[in-house]
């Protein structure tokens, strides 16, 4: 309802998604009144700020994505299944093509992500919270899923810096890379 009170917008629905509780984030589909909005990113904040406004925080949608037109049913209601599938191409707000995943080591990111955020189709450039409705709590958690998977600790603070599949893969290699190499050098072998 507070969507469709904004002057910006032609048409806008929220959802939930995640199925978990620890998982769900609120996110909005939205299509702009205007049909090319000056820029994406001013324009999303432009409606997370309106919406802010006059929303609790708690209730201000975590992503936008701007959509040219909200995808329906044979029965005219919005599909929400397909919103999630339009998520991955819109963008919040950043309209791109998905890319996908380039190496054995980006499929296994991208298949870890897929699990713990519930849904599939992510690209290796989509940021965990900008793009895909991250949050903290699932950033903990996938932080201690690649530590587990790859023996790489990394900071969780990496993943605000670098939210995306490619560079998460990226920090793994480095990370590998740093703990085959030991300073200590047997020389010869003791027997006690």
């Amino acid at each position: 309802a507070a969507l469709d009170r904004l002057p910006q917008l032609r048409a806008g629905v929220a959802a939930v998604i995640g199925e978990r509780a620890q998982s769900k984030t609120l996110v909005a589909y939205v299509v702009p009144a205007e049909p090319e909005p000056a820029s994406d990113d001013a324009f999303v904040d432009g409606v997370r700020g309106a919406l802010a406004d006059i929303l609790p925080g708690y209730m201000v949608p975590t992503s936008v994505f701007v959509l040219d037109e909200l995808p329906l049913t044979s029965n005219g209601k919005v599909d929400r299944k397909a919103l999630l599938a339009a998520q991955t191409h819109a963008a919040s707000g950043r309209a791109r093509e998905r890319v996908a995943p380039r190496d054995a080591l980006e499929t296994r990111l991208a298949a870890i992500w897929s699990e713990l955020l519930e849904f599939d189709g992510l690209g290796v450039e989509d940021d965990f919270f900008l793009d895909l409705g991250g949050q903290s709590f699932l950033a903990m958690r996938l932080m201690a899923r690649i530590q587990a998977e790859f023996g790489v600790e990394l900071e969780l603070a990496s993943l605000f810096r670098q939210g995306t599949i490619a560079a998460q893969a990226k920090l793994v290699r480095a990370g590998s890379e740093a703990r085959a190499w030991s300073p200590i050098v047997e020389i010869q072998a003791g027997e006690g």
